[in-house]
């Protein structure tokens, strides 16, 4: 079953990094200033740098990673100004999600084996 889910439901935001943390493998990142919407994960631990606001999945990080990339674009779009996207706006950003863990594992993992190659 797929239900629209608040990206707030299915991960933490922090709307601006904190300075010297390292972020673990599987933090989404969105950028937020001078943007096209660009979405990055994490392949391994690292800090992040202050214009991009952190994404901290709650569900499969594979499988959320590919979800926001396929759906933010239109919501960028209805929410850039200018150059940038308030770090705010990432709260009203509504996501067709899988409700099943074992699907959401699946879709990941198939996603992430096409990544690789």
């Amino acid at each position: 079953m797929i239900q629209m889910m608040n990206l707030t439901q299915v991960a933490d935001i922090e709307l601006r990094p904190t300075k010297g943390k390292i972020y673990p493998k599987g933090t989404i990142t969105i950028q937020i200033s001078a943007t096209r919407g660009q979405i990055v994960m994490l392949d391994k631990p690292r800090e992040i740098e202050s214009h991009y606001a952190v994404i901290l999945p709650k569900i499969n990080a594979d499988y959320l990673y590919a979800v926001i990339q396929k759906f933010f674009p239109r919501f960028f779009n209805q929410r850039v100004q200018g150059l940038n996207l308030r770090s705010e706006e990432l709260q009203y950003f509504n996501l067709p999600i899988h409700t099943c863990k074992n699907i959401q594992k699946r879709i990941g993992e198939i996603i992430k084996l096409f990544g690789d190659e």
